[in-house]
């Protein structure tokens, strides 16, 4: 997908939900705001509309437990309000003015913003203190593409969550002494992509390695035997995993996997890039020569069928 400036509205809004940068969950509530609005026919938005809206996702997004902020002492303003609500330290009407005041002043100037510009057709324009949607906003959510969208946000606000929590727990995830790899360590690849496996699902927009379909039963698999590294690790079917043959169409999706994490903001992309370096904008060859390489080691000791 491309990230340089379009004036089609689906490519700027895929842009700000994917590769806008994130320290809090709020760029993907207020995406899904925008959505809701759109399909209730509103166009103005009022901090009140705005709070009840936020409330409301974030009671949801809180009952799983993980957090939505990149900052583990300093859980977002959102967070905090809608934990005191539901423990019942503050009122509904109180949860709702204090949202209304406080949480949406950084991200309504700059939800537009991608790689520090400014998308160049926004989906609102600030009147005041309230935002009045554009005719972008109905373009996006009235096409026939609104539904893959709706799965972009779920699975975006699922990743970002995932890499907050992995930047909670910096013990899941270390450089190995060959920095050219990043290494899963502790119990053993099991044990540990478990932290890291909502934030691949939502980088593979929760389809199949392998196969490309939708994730059913996903788990974590070594795209070449040996491999425990960020850079050669997927989510595909189990029954993908037990008997697809290695194929260049799925080392092509791991790829472009490997390059949006990289386009993200997520604790990942980091770590791949200290991993990978300059082979993630080599067109793929690298890890396709790493793949190769591992296949073949495998198939001289028998332990890969072709």
């Amino acid at each position: 997908m491309s990230r340089t400036p379009s004036a089609d509205p689906i490519t700027n809004w895929r842009n700000i939900v994917l590769y806008g940068r994130n320290v809090t969950t709020y760029k993907i509530a207020l995406a899904q705001t925008i959505a809701d609005a759109v399909a209730a026919g509103q166009t103005r938005l009022t901090r009140a509309d705005l709070a009840a809206s936020f409330l409301m996702q974030y009671r949801d997004r809180l009952a799983t437990g993980m957090p939505q902020g990149v900052l583990a002492d300093k859980p977002a303003v959102m967070e905090t309000i809608a934990k005191d609500l539901a423990a019942g330290t503050i009122s509904e009407e109180r949860a709702h003015l204090l949202a209304s005041r406080e949480a949406f002043d950084d991200v309504i100037p700059r939800f537009h913003t991608v790689d520090r510009e400014q998308v160049p057709v926004p989906f609102y324009v600030i009147e005041g203190k309230d935002i009045v949607l554009t005719d972008a906003a109905a373009d996006v959510w009235e096409s026939r593409y609104a539904p893959a969208l709706s799965q972009d946000i779920h699975a975006r606000w699922d990743t970002l969550e995932a890499g907050f929590r992995a930047s909670h727990s910096a013990r899941a995830l270390r450089l190995s002494n060959d920095t050219h790899h990043l290494q899963l360590v502790g119990a053993g690849i099991s044990a540990n992509v478990t932290s890291i496996a909502p934030i691949l699902a939502g980088y593979q927009r929760n389809t199949c390695i392998h196969c490309g379909d939708p994730l059913a039963d996903g788990i974590v698999v070594p795209m070449a035997p040996g491999i425990t590294h960020l850079w050669g690790i997927a989510l595909a079917h189990s029954a993908c995993a037990e008997n697809a043959a290695p194929s260049r169409a799925a080392d092509d999706r791991l790829i472009t996997r490997n390059h949006d994490i990289e386009r993200g903001s997520t604790p990942l992309r980091a770590y791949l890039v200290d991993a990978v370096g300059p082979a993630l904008g080599d067109g793929g060859s690298t890890i396709h020569r790493l793949l190769d390489h591992a296949r073949r080691i495998a198939e001289d000791r028998g332990r890969w069928a072709s």
